[in-house]
């Protein structure tokens, strides 16, 4: 055990890749007495928020510049940084930001990658806990203890993200419109959640006329769905939605070019995808979605409430 030591984490990930490693990091708790973080400025206060790092510094800050220079090893104040921690965790794909960190910190630097190769259908989640158990950070025989707190049926209520990092990777908006109005029909008390990606979705009347929220602070966000007595989530594959689903809420993920064998999110989750596909998930192999894109317009607003609902 190195219960005394203190580990640095820095990751480069969006919401959706840091939200897959925080099962792990409860874990490497039993192992480190502390653990700090550089990663993007919003994401650390989500962190912070959830005890799952004790202090994060903003990737974006001018402070670490450097680290993607030649001259990361004649900065003093990065050497003095780096010099309380007994271990580096670099989350990247970048021998040369590895370089560039083993010129400040030496040998207690540990890179590894993010996610598997794309044409690899393993569980990014699985892939990095594996390798982080590999390197020694992950004591063994523990569960994540992850799971979801209710039961996806009853009419609960709904929080609807219409939105993700990607607008490929998103369900046609009319069709989120159209369940909407169906679960209120049923009794739902529906919700649409809007992050600033999705403001233009308020240029339907239909939108303006129900319930919704404009949501720009990751922590606001993450309250409302910690408070919810009884809810469930639905939305596409983005970073809410695993923020979603590691809270606790249940879950329906809707998916359509990524895969959900590599992008699950871990919880309480029901993946709704077309059933025959014209050809397998591209999103991280092609830079744009087939013409058809059949992946998400096969899939219908009754598959998505009949998931509510069984």
């Amino acid at each position: 055990m190195h219960k005394n030591r203190n580990l640095l984490v820095l990751h480069q990930g969006a919401l959706g890749d840091m939200v897959l490693t925080f099962p792990a990091f409860r874990k490497v708790r039993m192992k480190y007495s502390r653990i700090d973080a550089i990663c993007q400025n919003q994401l650390g206060k989500l962190s912070e928020y959830l005890h799952i790092f004790d202090k994060c510094f903003p990737l974006e800050s001018s402070f670490f510049t450097a680290l993607w220079t030649d001259d990361a090893q004649a900065d003093s104040s990065l050497r003095l940084f780096f010099a309380p921690y007994d271990a580096v965790l670099l989350f990247s794909f970048s021998a040369a930001l590895e370089n560039s960190l083993r010129k400040i910190a030496g040998e207690k630097i540990i890179r590894i990658p993010s996610r598997p190769k794309a044409d690899l259908q393993v569980p990014v989640s699985e892939y990095t806990e594996s390798r982080m158990k590999d390197c020694g950070f992950l004591p063994e025989g523990l569960s994540d203890g992850a799971g979801g707190r209710f039961s996806v049926s009853d009419y609960p209520n709904i929080l609807i993200h219409p939105g993700s990092g990607s607008p490929r990777k998103n369900w046609p908006f009319d069709r989120f419109l159209r369940l909407f109005r169906e679960l209120k029909k049923e009794g739902a008390e529906a919700e649409f959640i809007f992050g600033p990606a999705e403001i233009s979705f308020l240029k339907y009347p239909e939108v303006k006329a129900e319930k919704y929220s404009i949501i720009s602070d990751i922590l606001e966000i993450t309250k409302m769905m910690e408070s919810m007595e009884t809810g469930l989530w639905i939305g596409n594959d983005s970073g809410l939605t695993h923020l979603a689903a590691y809270t606790g809420l249940p879950v329906i993920a809707i998916f359509g070019p990524s895969d959900p064998k590599r992008w699950k999110p871990l919880g309480n989750v029901k993946i709704i995808q077309a059933e025959n596909p014209d050809c397998p998930p591209c999103f991280e192999i092609k830079d744009k979605n087939c013409e058809t894109e059949r992946c998400l317009h096969d899939i219908s607003v009754a598959d998505v409430k009949n998931a509510v609902f069984t």
